[in-house]
């Protein structure tokens, strides 16, 4: 989105926030058939409003239940690109700053058999999808246009069912779940971003795997054990590997398809599709997942999926489209302790067809540090030796003793 910058300054904490000049937006994957893409603005109190021409179309066909990693972002928050996965390709659309999209020059593109997670490396360079029954990873190199080209050597050979996929934030590294398999791939990612699985991988987990999430710095992972209703957790060492945490699998409930991190790490929530609510955990020192007081929190809608969030933390956003949902989104407020509370108008409306799956925030909100302090103006400091300020006291003396004599004489 436009680089452009308006003057909406907020000081705070040792921080200047500047907006840029686009809204905040959320685009939600409706996975119908034709398949098409809700765009929305976001108003201050969390809410959205739908933009003009919203639902925009991909040019390709959803119709596929629970896919949570649908949709995915490119680096610098201008580039959208969806998967339809009944069509067998990916759509790539340019972001506006008022949310509306712009399909790049090209989309669709042919991918493998039920394409599901895709995401961009952090460099925004290559394109990473998913093929959930074609048990493959594709690549694609972008252009600056948003075209894509599929690499040498793609698609990439993965365990059954791939699903959703992750990029380590540092880049380099990419970690995917597989959902028939059970299981967790991490692949380091070569300059000509070919993948090669890391030593050990894949690594066990629960079974029947869906969403996954890394933290901040990479250094923990949890999956979605959509089968035996946990989540699994690890913590990730300087060479991808994977290491179950003190006490996973952690029980979420029912049918846990999408997880996400609050920015700051202390909390995740996970989508429980047929229990119709949404678990809600702290995170310790450790990594584990401690249940909040209050979770899960019900949903106000049917079949929650998938989740995106605010950069303050503040609105979690949930994309009903479970194996049962509507076609709508809902929105919570995030308290302090991290329960959640449905906001005024929730849920909202996506205007497709089919249930609402991949979601994502985009937002033009950057911290900029604080102008420098001002520079300090030198004050005058008046200097003498000893011996001026010895005769500047005795002319003083004199002066008043002059005044008194003549005071007196009067």
């Amino acid at each position: 989105m436009s680089n452009s910058y308006r003057f909406s300054l907020a000081i705070a904490f040792g921080l200047v926030w500047n907006s840029v000049a686009g809204a905040d937006c959320v685009f939600v994957n409706t996975n119908s058939d034709p398949n098409t893409v809700a765009a929305f603005e976001v108003n201050v109190d969390g809410s959205l409003t739908a933009v003009t021409g919203s639902p925009f179309a991909t040019g390709g066909s959803g119709a596929f239940d629970a896919a949570v990693g649908s949709i995915g972002m490119s680096v610098g928050d201008s580039r959208l690109y969806v998967t339809n996965p009944s069509s067998d390709n990916v759509s790539s659309f340019d972001v506006a700053d008022d949310c509306t999209l712009t399909v790049t020059p090209g989309s669709p593109y042919a991918v493998g058999d039920s394409p599901l997670g895709v995401e961009s490396d952090p460099d925004g360079n290559y394109l990473y999808v998913a093929n959930f029954l074609g048990d493959t990873i594709s690549v694609f190199s972008i252009a600056a246009d948003g075209s894509l080209s599929e690499i040498t050597g793609s698609p990439f050979a993965s365990p059954s069912s791939p699903f959703d996929i992750q990029f380590d934030p540092a880049g380099g590294r990419l970690f995917v779940s597989n959902d028939f398999a059970g299981s967790v791939s991490a692949y380091d990612q070569a300059a000509d971003g070919s993948i090669t699985p890391v030593a050990g991988s894949p690594f066990a987990a629960g079974g029947f795997e869906h969403g996954l999430i890394l933290n901040s710095d990479a250094s923990l992972l949890y999956v979605a054990d959509f089968g035996p209703d946990t989540i699994s957790g690890y913590s990730v060492d300087g060479a991808g590997a994977l290491s179950a945490l003190a006490g996973s699998p952690f029980a979420a409930t029912v049918e846990p398809i999408e997880l996400i991190l609050t920015p700051d790490d202390g909390f995740l929530f996970a989508t429980n599709d047929n229990a119709e609510n949404i678990a809600g955990f702290s995170v310790d020192g450790a990594g584990a997942l401690i249940p909040l007081a209050g979770s899960p929190f019900a949903s106000d809608s049917v079949g929650p999926a998938g989740l995106a969030i605010n950069p303050a933390g503040s609105f979690l956003y949930v994309a009903n489209g479970g194996f049962s949902g509507n076609p709508d989104v809902s929105v919570f407020s995030v308290a302090g302790d991290g329960s959640l509370s449905a906001i005024s108008g929730s849920p909202f409306a996506t205007g497709g067809t089919g249930n609402a799956t991949g979601i994502i925030y985009m937002s033009d909100s950057l911290p900029l540090p604080l102008p420098p302090p001002p520079v300090p103006v030198p004050v005058p400091v008046l200097t003498m030796s000893l011996w001026s300020l010895i005769a500047l006291v005795g002319a003083l003396v004199l002066l008043g003793s002059y005044r008194s004599r003549r005071a007196t004489a009067l």
